[in-house]
């Protein structure tokens, strides 16, 4: 809390003082008590700390909420486009991880989904549809060949798998996790 005065108050104190010997004292004392029984104090009350707290307060939320926005929380999920070409070479390399009845291999047909997440290393979460197609199965085809050789057989079985794959490009470490969901109905 301040107290306040105005500047002819505090310019009559002078003048008052000065000329104490003189024959003035007197009118400059009557003068004095005049302004001071005349002057209210001004009062500025500031709580500080509680201001200082409420622009804190709103400045944290408002850097959460943009941070929340462009980057998403530090360890969060974070939404990515299907589209992205590098979604569906990684669902080429977890197709061989693809359980199926079938006698053949099932194909990534389209990314639905993709999510990523900072972990020790990178974590993708993808939702793809895979299709059977005219490749057998066997142990030596690899994702590349599979991309190159192997086409969607016509009228075969297609399903929504969840792909999750774990990262550690400065230990070339890669693990993928693949899980059905659900069969998707030929022609849909």
């Amino acid at each position: 809390m301040g107290t306040m005065f105005g500047d002819e108050a505090i310019d009559t104190h002078r003048f008052c003082d000065r000329f104490k010997q003189t024959a003035s004292t007197m009118a400059c004392t009557n003068k004095r008590r005049t302004l001071e029984q005349n002057i209210v104090p001004t009062e500025i009350e500031i709580e500080q700390p509680e201001i200082m707290r409420s622009i804190f307060v709103v400045l944290a939320l408002a850097f959460s909420a943009v941070c929340s926005q462009a980057q998403g929380m530090p360890g969060g999920i974070m939404i990515q486009d299907p589209n992205n070409p590098e979604y569906m070479i990684k669902a080429w390399k977890a197709a061989k991880k693809v359980e199926s009845n079938g006698d053949y291999l099932m194909i990534p047909l389209k990314v639905m989904k993709a999510q990523s997440q900072v972990v020790a290393g990178m974590k993708y979460i993808l939702e793809v549809i895979y299709g059977e197609s005219y490749c057998r199965k066997s142990g030596s085809i690899t994702p590349a060949i599979m991309a190159t050789h192997c086409r969607k057989k016509h009228g075969g079985s297609r399903a929504l798998y969840s792909v999750v794959i774990w990262e550690k490009p400065w230990q070339n470490f890669e693990e993928y996790t693949v899980t059905k969901i659900r069969d998707i109905a030929v022609g849909k």
